[in-house]
């Protein structure tokens, strides 16, 4: 059974103490303002990792705009009596969740408020709010001295400096669900020393090859770059024989040049694929690593990013219903099946697929730009979803890290049987 989109809603949960949500009698935590908010006063919601052309990206870091009436001073700064924020607007949780007709929920956005940006207009009783996601509590939390000590794997490095009560308080941790893809050794410990952990976790995320992004659970997840096991979300174009459209648009359709690195230079380590530079022209990133000075440590970090993103790998957008990518999450596997528009030729019958006998039947004129077969493999690098349209848009990079493994195996299951592959009749 499918469901139709029905409504959002938008639930918060103000500080009532420096480390405690909603607990007091009068301040109750997911309090709705669902009615307060403005009509497409919920902005767009983008998060994605690898999101910058000609970037490596390590951190999923997502925000939005939230417009609310506040005829009664309800969304006010602590300083007024009648204000819900008892403690401070700042940090304060926000929740928006999904609901669909069958009255069931998903949380598609968890943040918190940043006051710095936050803005109202005094004659229109309104209050604009920057509301920026979980993992933005990094930005405010330094790492302290003497944390962080030479001789410690990069992944214990992450290990204690996410694993702090300011940090804590907001965004769940559990031990078990950090892992990098490389874990080399700390050379020199005090370089974290007082850094904002955001930046020193973008460093360890970098030289460790991996990425960081918090799931469903509001728990901090590092993993590498592979692509999730479970079922694969199936997409479809116009064209798709069987009726199944469920794509809205494709857009910013690409080979992936703009994100090859054939060598790759780490301080004063260089390690290149000459053969690639020789075919495609040198495409080098170059990284400064200063908690890093063995040789070998910087070899083994460039050869992983060399390994990483030396091969062009398609990337594309595509636009969904919000309801379609409802379940899905970073880097989950997608196909797609967009083929071209078939039409016979003038004043003749339909034309013969399968069995048709070269030089004597009829083939199809085929029309448009390009046919996306199944047979290619996407993972998720990110979202863009637009609550006014209820649509969501799922940006998409191939899988694999050579040339010819970002394709799905005849035993992954996303090959059509009996169906004709490339082409519907209009």
């Amino acid at each position: 059974m499918s469901f139709e989109v029905r409504t959002y809603q938008v639930l918060i949960t103000p500080l009532v103490a420096r480390d405690t949500y909603g607990t007091t009698t009068d301040v109750t935590k997911d309090v709705d303002i669902t009615d307060f908010v403005k009509r497409n006063g919920v902005g767009s919601i983008k998060s994605g990792v690898d999101n910058n052309d000609y970037e490596i990206g390590t951190f999923l870091f997502s925000d939005l705009k939230l417009k609310v009436l506040n005829p009664f001073g309800k969304f006010n700064d602590q300083n007024d009596p009648r204000s819900m924020f008892q403690y401070t607007r700042d940090l304060a949780k926000i929740d928006i969740k999904l609901f669909s007709q069958d009255t069931t929920s998903t949380t598609n956005f968890s943040g918190i408020i940043n006051e710095e940006a936050t803005r109202q207009n005094f004659l229109k009783g309104e209050v604009e709010f920057k509301v920026l996601s979980l993992g933005s509590i990094l930005r405010k939390t330094k790492v302290s001295g003497g944390v962080v000590s030479t001789g410690v794997t990069f992944s214990s490095a992450i290990k204690t400096i996410l694993n702090q009560t300011d940090i804590t308080r907001v965004v769940n941790y559990d031990v078990s669900k950090i892992s990098v893809d490389y874990d080399g050794t700390i050379d020199n410990g005090s370089y974290f020393d007082n850094k904002v952990a955001k930046d020193a976790l973008d460093d360890l995320l970098l030289a460790s090859n991996s990425v960081l992004f918090i799931d469903e659970t509001g728990t901090f997840v590092v993993k590498n770059r592979t692509d999730n096991d479970g079922d694969i979300l199936r997409l479809y174009g116009p064209h798709d024989l069987d009726g199944r459209q469920n794509i809205v648009d494709i857009k910013s359709y690409n080979t992936g040049f703009h994100r090859i690195f054939n060598s790759i230079k780490i301080n004063n380590t260089l390690i290149e694929d000459n053969d690639l530079i020789t075919e495609m022209g040198m495409r080098r990133k170059t990284i400064d690593l200063e908690f890093v000075t063995d040789v070998n440590t910087e070899t083994d970090i460039a050869n992983r990013i060399l390994s990483e993103f030396k091969a062009p790998k398609v990337e594309m957008s595509v636009v969904v219903a919000t309801e379609t990518a409802r379940t899905a999450k970073l880097y989950d596997l997608v196909s797609i099946k967009s083929p071209l528009r078939a039409t016979p030729y003038t004043g003749s019958y339909l034309p013969v697929f399968d069995l048709a006998v070269f030089d004597t039947d009829v083939f199809p004129y085929e029309s448009g730009a390009i046919d996306l077969h199944e047979t290619t493999a996407f993972k998720i690098i990110g979202f863009k979803e637009n609550p006014a349209k209820f649509t969501t848009e799922i940006k998409l990079r191939q899988r694999g890290l050579g040339f010819d493994d970002g394709y799905y195996s005849d035993t992954e299951g996303v090959f059509d049987v009996g169906r004709f592959d490339s082409a519907v009749f209009k």
